[in-house]
């Protein structure tokens, strides 16, 4: 018995300490010469993924959807600098990112989840922002993240307030999915050229779309995520764009309670990584999207 409470109480510890590797690593680079910046960022990511592989397994508590999101997460800053080099600022906001969503993914607790997916949303937007050369365009897109955090914290709010049940109660789901949506770029279409670059954008929207399968069961939920996830496929097919956050939507919609459905949900996920931060070729990348 004392064993095995050891091996629990390690493995909590581990749960804990296995998110902050991106916030080590984004420190360390910050103070890391323009030289040596690209190596010194391949190395820390590569690190940090190898050993996020290896002790995801270990971790009590965690289910399917945790592990894969975990280690999408950890990975997505090896894809990033593997496919171009970035500049010291952005590469920090990589890390800072994947910090928040893996601490995210490990929570349970709907309020504090949804608050660090809010600031792993606005911080690439206004990073994006700040030194774009289409500033409008840019600021659009920051001000829509802005707002779709703003929305989901306060229903998180309402939802799991003491008087968050009846009228209240659906008026916080309503607006915490309708936040979701926005904070997984479902509405950012209109504010985009067809065949954007989203790379700094998948973190966060891998974030949110793993906190929408979260969800429990609701009919406010299920009816905007259904017509949010509708309208973005459609959305994606006239665009001639991957609608794999509208198949992950629609996912959510009809609920992850069967495994295939969830297995659906996290295959669209990983491929929505690889499209986003894959070193492939427009045709290739229209093909898998197909």
């Amino acid at each position: 018995m004392r064993g095995e409470a050891l091996l629990a109480g390690g493995g909590s510890l581990v749960l804990a300490l296995l998110p902050c590797w991106p916030l080590l690593a984004a420190c360390l680079l910050a103070l890391t010469g323009r030289g040596q910046r690209a190596a010194a960022a391949l190395f820390l990511a590569g690190t940090g993924l190898a050993g996020t592989i290896l002790l995801t397994p270990f971790l009590p508590g965690q289910d399917a959807l945790s592990d894969v999101v975990r280690v999408l997460a950890a990975g997505m800053p090896l894809l990033l600098w593997r496919r171009e080099a970035a500049e010291r600022l952005s590469g920090v906001v990589v890390f800072l990112t994947a910090f928040c969503v893996m601490l995210a993914v490990g929570l349970r607790a709907m309020l504090p989840v949804v608050a660090l997916l809010a600031l792993a949303s606005v911080l690439p937007a206004l990073h994006e922002a700040a030194g774009a050369p289409r500033a409008r365009q840019a600021w659009e897109k920051a001000r829509l993240r802005a707002m779709g955090a703003v929305l989901a914290l306060l229903g998180a709010a309402l939802a799991v307030s003491p008087g968050g049940v009846g009228t209240t109660g659906r008026a916080g789901m309503l607006l915490l999915a309708v936040g979701l949506c926005l904070l997984a770029g479902l509405g950012q279409a209109a504010f985009e050229a067809p065949g954007v670059d989203r790379g700094l954008d998948g973190l966060p929207r891998l974030g949110a779309l793993a906190l929408m399968l979260r969800l429990p069961p609701h009919e406010v939920i299920h009816l905007v995520f259904l017509v949010a996830g509708l309208v973005a496929l459609a959305l994606a097919v006239l665009r001639r764009e991957s609608g794999t956050a509208a198949l992950v939507t629609l996912c959510a919609a009809v609920g992850v309670s069967g495994n295939g459905v969830l297995v659906a949900a996290l295959l669209l996920l990983t491929l929505g990584v690889a499209l986003e931060c894959g070193r492939i070729s427009e045709g290739e990348r229209r093909w898998m999207a197909a």
